[in-house]
């Protein structure tokens, strides 16, 4: 039987195949961990031994290899040039971290220059922060240059006081993974010709376990009698389930009688043999048109149903081959409805979106949040309806940050804290930033994001004063009224309780953007 090389897997995704790793990679990227662990880990056996035999009070980063270490802490001192790549502090109230040694700022320039010297006293980040635990953004000015502020004051500086420690900067969360170690190992130096139809698969948004099957499709890796036939002796190579034709993966998915009924009885009522294709490259460029598609159906939703179709043919074509009875045609269906659903909420996470706002239930307010992003700054924008649709409130706030997820987030918080004020306690927040909306929910891992993690900290902490609440992702096209009201707080540099009635009436559309040149 034909086999896959181990080559050809190990290759890009976006040259047909599964990015497997190296052995050599792999264990580059373990002795890497072990790295990370002699520098973060205060609590394991392995990190109290590794301190008393070999660091014994002194920095990890700077220890130096003595010859009668071992070769294992000989590899782990020889990988501290990846992993000062791939690290930053993370900054809560600077008093560990070294203003002139250590990387602290989590952008591309990690270790800032300072326009003045270290003869002026100054060499913890903490004395760049006030007693309020916020940046002193004069001091901040006078330091440094433009864009390393800019950088700066996108940290979020937690309300309590707490010690700082390491970001691994590979992951979203700051946590050391090997997957992003053997990113940082392979150094992204491979130059490779991608393929239109590996970038279809991987860039698509349906779930991962899809693409798979979607990937063995496009390479004609599933073991069909007619395939199997060409290099071993078969009682039969036709397809189990019709034992018409010779069994390939376009008979057996889309030509069988049991293909055509499925996919008659999808809600699309699609009729196979209305579409002329005799393989899987032409079948995808023919639904890759829009017009080949049902109406208002995305290429990304059909080929969710299309493979969740496949992997039930599939087994039931194994189930014939093994002698089981067949599954009735109306199980089939069902089976398939449930799993396209199943997959499309594992791949949204869940979340609901809106096409249209409506108002809350009874007894419940609504808050729509945005942020509008200035050169130095943002204004944030909260406004809040009651169940009859009424504007009950609007405030909008100015911030530091010009990230544009932390000002959103900083905007949900400013919206909790509002109303808490106002007395409410069963609200539903809409937020038109996706990652902001899964980071913010509450099933959502506590540092899922570590630039969002102060935040949804503060975030928390508001909503557990409400008796009930909710957080749903809706796009931007039902979110102006808050866009407006940010982009209009920013262009008058206004912050504070605004009287709704002394807004222009277009500047309070959930449909329509706002512009000041036709307000």
């Amino acid at each position: 039987m034909h086999t896959i090389a181990w080559n050809s897997l190990c290759q890009s995704k976006l040259r047909g195949g599964l990015g497997f790793r190296c052995v050599e990679t792999v264990n580059k990227a373990f002795i890497l961990k072990w790295a990370w662990k002699a520098l973060t880990d205060d609590s394991s056996m392995w990190s109290q031994v590794i301190k008393a035999k070999y660091l014994k009070d002194r920095n990890f980063l700077d220890v130096e290899q003595n010859c009668g270490d071992s070769g294992m802490w000989k590899a782990i001192l020889k990988s501290r040039t990846l992993l000062n790549n791939s690290i930053c502090r993370k900054i809560r109230n600077g008093a560990d971290t070294s203003l002139w040694f250590d990387p602290w700022v989590p952008s591309s320039n990690s270790r800032p220059t300072p326009l003045k010297d270290a003869t002026l006293g100054v060499a913890w980040v903490k004395q760049f922060i006030n007693e309020n635990n916020q940046w002193n953004v004069h001091m901040l000015r006078e330091w440094f240059h433009r864009n390393d502020v800019k950088a700066i004051l996108n940290i979020d500086l937690p309300q309590g006081d707490a010690r700082d420690s390491w970001l691994w900067m590979g992951e979203p969360n700051g946590n050391f993974s090997i997957k992003s170690a053997c990113r940082l190992v392979k150094g992204h130096t491979e130059t490779t010709t991608s393929s239109p139809t590996w970038k279809t698969i991987w860039n698509s948004k349906v779930h991962h376990r899809l693409k798979f099957l979607w990937w063995q499709l496009v390479r004609d890796s599933f073991p069909t009698r007619g395939k199997l036939s060409t290099f071993m002796d078969l009682p039969s190579n036709l397809c189990p389930l019709c034992d018409q034709q010779i069994e390939t993966t376009m008979h057996l998915f889309w030509k069988c009688n049991l293909a055509k009924a499925i996919w008659f009885n999808t809600r699309w009522g699609i009729q196979t043999e209305c579409v002329m294709v005799d393989n899987w490259n032409d079948w995808e460029l023919w639904f890759l048109m829009d017009g080949n598609r049902p109406q208002g159906v995305s290429f990304d939703e059909f080929m969710t149903t299309t493979l969740c179709i496949l992997e039930t043919i599939w087994k039931e074509r194994n189930k014939k081959i093994h002698g089981t009875a067949a599954t009735p045609l109306t199980q089939l269906n069902e089976q398939i409805r449930r799993k396209v659903v199943d997959h499309e909420m594992v791949t949204t996470n869940g979340l609901r979106e809106l096409t249209a706002w409506k108002p809350p239930p009874v007894g419940w307010v609504c808050s729509n949040s945005d942020v509008a992003i200035s050169q130095d700054s943002s204004f944030l924008a909260a406004v809040i309806r009651n169940d009859k649709g009424e504007v009950c409130a609007i405030k909008t706030g100015k911030s530091v940050v010009t990230d544009p997820e932390i000002g959103e987030a900083l905007a949900l918080c400013m919206a909790a804290e509002l109303v808490n004020s106002l007395g409410y306690d069963q609200l539903c927040f809409q937020c038109d930033n996706l990652t902001v909306t899964n980071v913010m929910q509450p099933r959502a891992a506590a540092a899922s994001h570590f630039k969002l993690e102060t935040a949804k900290d503060r975030f928390t902490n508001y909503c557990s004063k409400f008796r009930s609440w909710d957080l749903i992702h809706t796009p931007r096209a039902c979110n102006f009224i808050a866009h407006n009201v940010a982009k209009w707080a920013r262009l008058t540099n206004t912050v504070g309780s605004i009287n709704p009635v002394t807004l222009e009436t277009n500047i309070l559309d959930d449909y329509v953007e706002w512009s000041h040149d036709n307000g």
